[in-house]
C-alpha cells in the first residue's frame, strides 16, 4: 500500500502543468458536442471510446489539466496494484511483487504516460488485465474467462489500435490452451466475437494505414539492436533473468525447483507477451510494411516487463539473494530510469504561451500564424474545413486567446515559415502578425528567416521571449518597425 501511495504521489506533481499538443487534441477532441467526438478523435487516429469516457469524466468534473489528466492516473496507479498482485500470486514472492510495484511506481515512462491526456495508461491496465486473463484461460479454458478475454481485447483495441500488437502476442497461448483444454470450439467463438467487436474500427485502420508514410518522420527501426534499446529490457528483463540462473545453478534447491517448474509457464509467456509485440513493430517497420516501432505504441510491453521483472526476483532460489538483486534493481532506476523533473515533464508550455500573448497590446487586424506541428498539416491546402480547423486546435482546446485576431492561419509541418500560395493570398496586405510555434531558440531563427523571404511585402521580425518549449514571433510592416529595435532581423 505504500508503494501504491508513493505512485500515486509522483503521479499527482505534474497534473498542473500545461498540456503539450497530443494532450491539447484529447481536449479539443472532447470539447464539441458528443457527435463531433467520434470525427474529431479520427482526425487524429483514434477511435472513439477514449474520449467518450474521457468527455463523461469532465461533464462531472470539469475541464482542467487535473480532470483532462485524472483518469490515466487512476489508471496507471491500478496498473501498478495490479501487476504487483499478479506477481505475488504468480511467484509465490511477496518480495518479487513489491519490487515489480517500486519499479513502475519511479519508472519515468510509466509516469508520464500515467499522467498524459491519452488512452495510453488505459491501454496499459487493459493489457495487464488481458494477460492475466489469458494466463487463467491457460489453467482452464472456461467460458466465464473466454468471454473476458474477448471483452478486454476488444475494449482494448478500441482505446487504442497499436494495443493489437499485445492481443496479438497472447494468441498463440489462446491458441495453445484451447487445444490442450479441448476447446477449440469455444475458442473459435472468441475469435469471432472479437473480429466482430472490431468491424467498426475499419474505417479507423484504413484512414490510419494510408496515413502511414507520413510517420516514417520520426519512426525508424535501423538496428536490430533497438529492440532492447526502446525499452529497459537488459536491466530489468534479461540481466535479472541471467543473474537469477546462474545463481540457481550455484545454489540448487530441490524444493524451490519444483516450485520454479510449476510457474514456468505464466514465466514464460509473460515474456513472450512482453518480447512479441516489441519484435512485430521493429519487423514491420524495418519492412516499411507500417511504421509501428515507438515507446507509445508498445505501452502493453512497458507494463509487462516490469512484471517479467518482478517474476525474475521471484525465482531466485535463495532468499538472500533475492533480496539483494531486489535491492539493486530498486536502487538501479534512481539511477537511470527517473524522470528529469518531477512536476515538469512535458517540453510545450502552450498555456504560458497564450497567457503571453494575452499580455500583448495586439490591434485588431493581426493575424496569428499557429505552426502546431500536426504531421497531418502538409496537407493543408485552404484556411477552411476540417483540417483546418483541426490544425488550430492548440488554440481552440482549453487555452483560448482573449484576442479576437482577425484571421488565424495555421502553418505546415514541413517548413513551417515557407508559405503556401493560400497562405500568401491571405497575407497580402501589409499587417501585424504573431506566429507561436513549439521548439527551441534555433526553431525561432529558422522559422524567422523563412518568413521574412515568403512575405510579399517588406517585413521585420522580432522574436519575443521563450516559454518553456515556446517559440513566438511578431512580425510587422517595415516601414513602421521601431527605429533601433536590436531584436528585428534583417
Amino acid at each position: 500500500m505504500l508503494i501504491a501511495l508513493l505512485g500515486f504521489c509522483l503521479r499527482m506533481m505534474p497534473l498542473s502543468e500545461s498540456l503539450w499538443l497530443d494532450e491539447l487534441h484529447s481536449a479539443w477532441t472532447i470539447a464539441g458536442d458528443w457527435s463531433e467526438v467520434a470525427d474529431r478523435g479520427l482526425q487524429g487516429n483514434n477511435g472513439p471510446l477514449y474520449f467518450w469516457a474521457l468527455k463523461g469524466f469532465t461533464a462531472i468534473f470539469g475541464v482542467s489539466e487535473w480532470s483532462l489528466r485524472m483518469p490515466s492516473v487512476l489508471c496507471g496507479c491500478a496498473t501498478l496494484i495490479g501487476v504487483a498482485i499478479l506477481v505475488r500470486r504468480w511467484s509465490g514472492s511477496g518480495l518479487a511483487g513489491c519490487v515489480a510495484a517500486l519499479l513502475i511506481a519511479l519508472d519515468r515512462d510509466m509516469i508520464f504516460y500515467a499522467t498524459e491526456v491519452r488512452p495510453y495508461a488505459a491501454v496499459q491496465l487493459g493489457c495487464v488485465a488481458l494477460l492475466a486473463t489469458t494466463i487463467r484461460l491457460w489453467g482452464d479454458f472456461t467460458l466465464r474467462d473466454a468471454c473476458v478475454w474477448t471483452l478486454l481485447a476488444a475494449v482494448t483495441i478500441h482505446l487504442h489500435i497499436t494495443a493489437g500488437l499485445f492481443v496479438a502476442a497472447c494468441l498463440p497461448p489462446v491458441i495453445l490452451a484451447a487445444w490442450g483444454h479441448a476447446a477449440v470450439k469455444r475458442m473459435l467463438l472468441m475469435f469471432g466475437g472479437l473480429a466482430l467487436a472490431l468491424l467498426p474500427l475499419i474505417p479507423q485502420l484504413a484512414l490510419v494505414y494510408g496515413r502511414r508514410h507520413s510517420w516514417a518522420a520520426f519512426i525508424h527501426s535501423d538496428s536490430p539492436f533497438r529492440i532492447i534499446e526502446l525499452l529497459p529490457i537488459i536491466p530489468f528483463g534479461l540481466l535479472p533473468w541471467g543473474i537469477g540462473w546462474g545463481l540457481n545453478q550455484l545454489f540448487p534447491n530441490r524444493e524451490s525447483r519444483t516450485r520454479r517448474s510449476a510457474t514456468t509457464a505464466i514465466f514464460v509467456w509473460s515474456i513472450f507477451a512482453t518480447m512479441a509485440p516489441v519484435i512485430i513493430a521493429w519487423s514491420l517497420t524495418h519492412w516499411h510494411i507500417t511504421p509501428l516501432f515507438l515507446r507509445r505504441y508498445l505501452m502493453g510491453s512497458q507494463a509487462t516487463l516490469f512484471a517479467w521483472c518482478g517474476l525474475n526476483v521471484g525465482r531466485i532460489d535463495q532468499i538472500g539473494a533475492r533480496a539483494v538483486i531486489a535491492a539493486a534493481l530498486a536502487i538501479s532506476i534512481f539511477y537511470f530510469h527517473l524522470p528529469e523533473h518531477w512536476s515538469l515533464q512535458r517540453q510545450q508550455d502552450w498555456r504560458g504561451a497564450v497567457a503571453a500573448v494575452n499580455q500583448l497590446q495586439l490591434s485588431p487586424e493581426t493575424t496569428l500564424l499557429i505552426a502546431s506541428r500536426l504531421i497531418e498539416s502538409d496537407g493543408l491546402t485552404q484556411n477552411e474545413g476540417t483540417l483546418a480547423d483541426y490544425s488550430r486546435l492548440p488554440i481552440n482546446a482549453i487555452y483560448q486567446p482573449k484576442h479576437r485576431f482577425q484571421q488565424v492561419i495555421p502553418l505546415t509541418y514541413s517548413n513551417m515559415g515557407v508559405l503556401q500560395r493560400w497562405q500568401l493570398d491571405l497575407l497580402e496586405k501589409p499587417q501585424t502578425i504573431l506566429v507561436i510555434a513549439p521548439g527551441d531558440h534555433a526553431t525561432a531563427e529558422v522559422i524567422a528567416v523563412q518568413l521574412s523571404r515568403s512575405i510579399p511585402w517588406p517585413s521585420s521580425v522580432r522574436i519575443l521571449p521563450e516559454r518553456r518549449g515556446m517559440q513566438m514571433l511578431l512580425i510587422s510592416d517595415a516601414n513602421d518597425a521601431v527605429e533601433g529595435d536590436h531584436s528585428i532581423l534583417p
